[in-house]
């Protein structure tokens, strides 16, 4: 009789709150098998045009996934395995396509009123944008207001 190895993806919110950031996740934890579509919803109520949605690994720093700067128009930093959409302007949907361990990470949702462009002042650089072949930086303003996803794997033999 063979073992098998069931492994679980487990995506939650952590409990830090911001006093005024107006920024919800549809979810606090979610547990799936890898293989699995999983996606992450993203809701801000200050009319802000830019969303953002971001990934931590453990030790290193913030990397942009995606990027919306105004209702269905998102870009995909790092395309493979992952897809985003903005059909509303304060919904940002983050989809992993097919959950695997090399998307434990933390999960990070941000919006903002303004962007490079419009700020000169700026919390953090983001990793580069690429458009037309180009890469350029951008910067993410202050007033970004953000949540957290994780998104852990836990394997259980039976």
């Amino acid at each position: 009789m063979g073992t098998s190895l069931l492994c679980c993806v487990v995506v939650f919110l952590l409990t830090a709150v911001p006093t005024d950031a107006r920024i919800t996740q549809n979810l606090r934890y979610l547990v799936t098998a890898t293989g699995r579509e999983v996606t992450l919803r993203c809701e801000q109520d200050m009319g802000h045009d830019s969303m953002y949605w971001y990934r931590q690994d453990p030790g290193l720093g913030l990397q942009v996934i995606s990027f919306s700067l105004n209702v269905g128009f998102s870009e995909t930093e790092t395309p493979y395995g992952y897809s985003a959409s903005r059909k509303e302007k304060p919904f940002f949907l983050l989809t992993l396509k097919s959950t695997s361990t090399n998307q434990t990470s933390g999960y990070f949702c941000a919006s903002s009123t303004t962007t490079e462009e419009q700020s000169h002042f700026f919390l953090a650089q983001k990793t580069a944008i690429r458009r037309d072949g180009m890469t350029q930086s951008h910067l993410t303003p202050l007033e970004n207001k953000e949540r957290r996803y994780f998104l852990r794997y836990m394997h259980r033999r039976p």
